[in-house]
């Protein structure tokens, strides 16, 4: 290699390095979590790009058959609320036609991209942390939210660690707010609406269902349009949530409390107006009271380099590589190791195994009853269950696979009326075929609930604006 080819390396490099921080310093000038900036960017982008041409695309079409749609985060994104809503028809056509042969075998497009975009600007922020600017700004900004600061130290080296750790500790104790603890959640308010439709629904079925005979109580789920393990889930988180309510003020409350995973920890926010205040401060507590014992974590670690450093010495031939290799290998292990045992492995959501339990108990029962005259009889006439529970229970693929072909039938009638060239031809109950067919292949599109309690609210809510803004 020549010198002046040695020299433009060496200056490719530097303006490499510049451009690297740059981007760094400006995506850290964002108010509140930079990483969660990016998700939300990513997915921002994602969806245009859907809309505008990548819903026409054959390996967009194909991942989503495989993927059975969006999850239902992004399926709330794309507007469950919507009557005329397109791009959503077109894809349940093709979900409904060739995406149940088998379970789901890709994840949602969407998240792919969002969890693809924040894992590779996170792991460059890490590495951009080594910069004494970018520390410095770092320290200056919001910092990492938690759920984000702790997929950051799993591959940080002791240096960066203490800078992340640092600043989310003043974080919370100084400037304490939920999208600090929980992450952010663009999601959160759909949701929101979603139990306010049913939160007194799902209180009284809590009631009313232990109150009647297996046989009875079968029949009672399969009454209501809407997937019954689904709908099961939900009724566990709600009743979760009341109970939490109603013994806030008990010290082993608030540790359980401070366990909620992010998403049912904005769920209790906004479904108790007394939540946000003590979730908070319980959540700010207990992640408090990890991270003030994180300096173990950090000198675990520089005993760790140094015991595989001198292990790797000892066992190599080529020693004078060993010592590099082993520092680089404990680096990426011995953080993740610490901070998995300290900060994620008793991290266990009450909510969601309140929810898991009644969804558990509900599919064993129809397993249990399976081949009961009356039950097969209500099923057959019912909404059945959504795709991902009916392969538990007997007769429920058969019911669910004949209304999607019920549903597939109306969806490509409402497709079909959408062209420019049958605009002339009246509009049916078809065209709102779409509303059913996302709460049949994933029931927690609309949070267990049924279409008409959901349409329902949605009608109260126009009403309300409509007179506020009279």
């Amino acid at each position: 290699m020549t010198p002046r080819s040695m020299e433009s390396r060496r200056a490719y490099r530097a303006l490499d390095a510049t451009k690297r921080r740059e981007d760094l310093l400006r995506m850290l000038k964002v108010e509140g979590c930079p990483l969660c900036a990016v998700a939300a960017a990513a997915e921002e982008n994602w969806f245009e790009w859907y809309r505008i041409e990548k819903n026409a695309e054959a390996q967009m079409v194909i991942h989503l058959r495989r993927s059975h749609g969006l999850c239902p985060p992004h399926t709330r994104a794309l507007g469950i609320d919507r009557a005329n809503n397109g791009f959503l028809t077109s894809m349940l056509v093709d979900v409904t036609r060739y995406g149940l042969a088998e379970p789901a075998s890709l994840p949602c497009p969407a998240c792919s991209a969002v969890v693809e975009a924040t894992q590779r600007e996170l792991q460059r922020l890490v590495t951009g942390l080594g910069d004494p600017t970018v520390a410095s700004a770092f320290e200056a900004s919001s910092g990492l939210c938690a759920p984000h600061a702790f997929a950051g130290l799993a591959s940080a080296p002791p240096p960066v660690v203490s800078v992340i750790v640092a600043t989310l500790h003043e974080q919370l104790n100084d400037h304490a707010k939920l999208a600090m603890v929980a992450g952010r959640d663009d999601d959160a308010e759909a949701r929101a609406m979603l139990l306010a439709a049913g939160h007194k629904t799902l209180e009284t079925e809590l009631e009313h269902l232990v109150e009647l005979d297996p046989i009875e109580r079968m029949a009672t789920e399969l009454n209501v349009a809407a997937c019954p393990a689904c709908r099961a889930f939900e009724r566990g988180v709600v009743g979760y949530f009341r109970f939490l309510g109603e013994e806030s003020t008990h010290s082993s409350r608030a540790a359980e409390v401070a366990m909620l995973c992010p998403t049912h920890l904005h769920d209790l926010a906004h479904l108790d107006e007394r939540a946000s205040g003590w979730a908070l401060s319980a959540v700010a507590r207990r992640l408090d009271l990890e991270l003030r014992n994180f300096d173990e974590v950090v000198q675990w670690n520089a005993l760790a380099l140094r015991r595989r450093a001198k292990v790797a010495w000892h066992a190599s031939t080529r020693r004078w590589r060993a010592p590099l290799q082993a520092l680089g290998g404990a680096k990426r292990h011995a953080v993740s190791v610490g901070v998995a045992h300290r900060l994620e492995g008793q991290w266990e959501c009450r909510a969601c195994a309140a929810g898991e339990t009644l969804r558990d108990r509900v599919l064993g029962l129809f397993r249990a009853a399976a081949g009961e005259p009356r039950i097969e009889k209500v099923l057959a006439a019912s909404y059945g269950f959504c795709l991902r529970h009916a392969a538990g229970v007997p007769s429920a693929t058969t019911v669910l696979n004949r209304r999607l072909r019920v549903e597939e039938w109306e969806l490509e009638e409402a497709t079909r009326k959408i062209a420019w060239d049958t605009r002339y031809e009246p509009k049916g109950i078809e065209y709102e075929a779409w509303r059913p067919t996302v709460g049949l292949y994933d029931g927690a599109n609309y949070l267990g609930l049924s279409v008409d309690e959901i349409a329902q609210r949605i009608a109260v809510d126009v009403d309300a604006s409509e007179q506020d803004g009279a």
